[in-house]
């Protein structure tokens, strides 16, 4: 047998009993009566996601059902909206039978959500029990999480003519999650007489589920449909199943028919073909291509290096601004020098420079810096004619204006002053870096941060990054400070970093990987498997976002399908387990 198997094994044996003892420990705590105590007992549980855990939530609802206790149930009910583990499923499914009628429904509308196939025979006969209505229409809507059975699609087809049940209809086919049933769905698309509710709903559905053969379908709406409200739904919904073989009738539907509700759809599946199709349209001079381009941007991943580079090699400047938007928009080392060299290029017009030292301003770093600054001392001595016809005092502001918000400094434009304050920052050493990460100024605590992480003894500074992240307000600052716990690869950055990860507030995309990945160094997958769970959002930005940071944390393949994401999980997540 193998040291690992044996040490494994061993893991197992010791983990096991301090594993049931905590679950008994929540368990009672569940069980209180003191509120705070119960409700943080009850998310524990849930966060463990066992059947362990799920039994223990189940006897806190029937031990406060028991004593009627209605804030108990609830509290229980509430956080069962929680739950995402399909593990829980079997012991939620078993508890339903004999529960009492509020819990029941909470268990119902979780094994729904969970989309748990085992219970939908359970919920098809609970749908249609006459006497409990609230019992019924939560199963009835929890089936539609759950079955995989095409009858029940026709059911709710057949209940959208009669108003009294035409809206939860309309609400369960949105809520259709398994990928077999896409087929059934097909013909309501091309009903004229369906409500056009009900279309939107199968279409959400439809992106949901990803199911490749779905395509051919969802670009027949954008292309034939008049309501432009389904077209965009349509649209979205391809934006999951858009493969690389559907990209000449998507290019087809964006260029010719002039179809803009396709163009991330496009996108998505040129960028898994290296950007063939784009990179035609570039060659071609497609006009559309300025308007195209700041989409990629905006929605930039590595890969798209390439197709920055070919806007670059055009001799359009507005494509060639493009491709430095997208370079502007990636944490890569060849965007940084591509960025300087443009900014460099004198042979450049005025504007192209500026965009470039704009650009080169979001990586803050100081190469950025040292790049600004030599732009500035090789423009200085140019020929006035020079100066007023390819250095435009614009882009001289635009170099200055750079160094300012890198640096938090506010030194007029001599670029010997500025050369002379950057040497003089980097023979601070440690020590003064450090202190940096309490200054007023948001743009120094970022220089600091990211200067450390370049630092050969940046762990020295472990507890001064972790009390810095922890109060940082500013985003930016706070992802160059989690870029460097990650790079310290220190077990002790692990908490402070999910209270990050779990903090409120929206995140940008650069922080979800920025956190995802440092998590990762630090042995701790919850910023991957929390990218995982953003895939179920009904909000498409969300889940797009959530695919793109996926995709960058991890260096798999960009794509939308959250069952894939879920299978390649249970893998990768199973070293964390160990």
């Amino acid at each position: 047998m193998s040291r690992i198997c044996v040490t494994l094994i061993l893991m197992a044996a010791v983990a096991t009993p301090v594993y049931a003892d905590e679950i008994a420990t929540l368990r009672d705590q569940s069980l209180s009566g003191d509120m705070g105590t119960r409700r943080k007992a009850l998310r524990q549980l849930v966060a463990l996601g066992t059947p362990q855990a799920a039994e223990a939530l189940v006897a806190a609802g029937t031990a406060a059902e028991k004593r009627g206790d209605n804030v108990g149930v609830n509290d229980v009910v509430f956080t069962l909206k929680s739950v995402t583990s399909p593990a829980m499923a079997p012991p939620l499914r078993a508890a339903v039978p004999a529960a009492a009628k509020n819990l029941k429904v909470g268990l119902v509308t979780t094994l729904g959500r969970l989309g748990d196939a085992e219970s939908a025979p359970m919920l098809r006969e609970l749908s249609k029990q006459p006497e409990d209505k609230k019992l019924a229409r939560a199963a009835y809507l929890a089936l539609a999480g759950a079955t995989q059975d095409r009858t029940d699609v026709e059911r709710f087809t057949a209940d959208l003519k009669d108003r009294k049940t035409e809206g939860d209809a309309s609400d369960a086919l949105g809520r259709l999650a398994a990928p077999a049933l896409a087929p059934a769905l097909y013909p309501l698309l091309r009903d004229p007489a369906a409500p056009q509710g009900a279309v939107t709903s199968a279409l959400r559905a439809l992106g949901r589920m990803a199911a490749p053969e779905s395509a051919v379908p969802l670009m027949d709406v954008v292309e034939r449909d008049e309501r432009g409200g389904i077209r965009a739904e349509a649209a979205r919904a391809l934006l999951g199943v858009a493969e690389p073989t559907h990209v000449p009738r998507l290019e087809r539907l964006l260029v010719e028919k002039n179809r803009s509700e396709v163009r991330d759809a496009f996108l998505a599946a040129d960028r898994r073909q290296g950007w063939k199709s784009t990179k035609k349209l570039i060659t071609q001079k497609f006009s559309g291509l300025v308007n195209l381009l700041p989409y990629v941007a905006m929605d930039a991943h590595p890969s798209d290096e390439q197709l920055a580079m070919a806007a670059l090699a055009s001799s359009d400047d507005s494509v060639r601004r493009g491709g430095i938007d997208i370079l502007g928009h990636l944490d890569t080392a060849t965007a940084e020098t591509t960025l300087c060299k443009e900014l460099k290029n004198a042979k450049n017009k005025s504007f192209v420079r500026e965009d470039a030292a704009s650009a080169l301003a979001t990586f803050g770093t100081d190469t950025a810096i040292v790049c600004y600054i030599q732009t500035m001392e090789a423009e200085r001595d140019a020929p006035e004619r020079h100066r007023k016809t390819y250095f435009g005092n614009n882009t001289w502001e635009a170099c200055v204006k750079a160094l300012r918000s890198i640096t938090g400094e506010k030194m007029e434009e001599d670029p010997k002053a500025w050369r002379t304050w950057h040497e003089g920052g980097l023979k601070a050493g440690l020590a003064g870096m450090t202190s940096g990460l309490t200054h007023q100024d948001a743009a120094v605590r970022t220089l600091a941060a990211t200067r450390l992480g370049q630092h050969a003894e940046k762990a020295k500074a472990l507890d001064a990054l972790l009390t810095a992240v922890a109060t940082e307000r500013n985003p930016t600052a706070r992802i160059a400070m989690v870029k460097t716990l990650g790079a310290i690869r220190d077990v002790k950055a692990r908490d402070t970093l999910v209270t990050v990860l779990e903090a409120k507030g929206s995140k940008t995309l650069e922080e979800h990987v920025a956190l995802a990945r440092a998590l990762d160094d630090v042995g701790d997958g919850r910023g991957t498997n929390a990218l995982i769970e953003m895939l179920s959002s009904e909000d498409s930005k969300d889940w797009a976002l959530a695919a793109r940071a996926l995709s960058e944390a991890t260096g798999e393949p960009l794509h939308y399908d959250i069952a894939k994401w879920r299978a390649w999980w249970k893998t990768y997540g199973e070293r964390y387990r160990q």
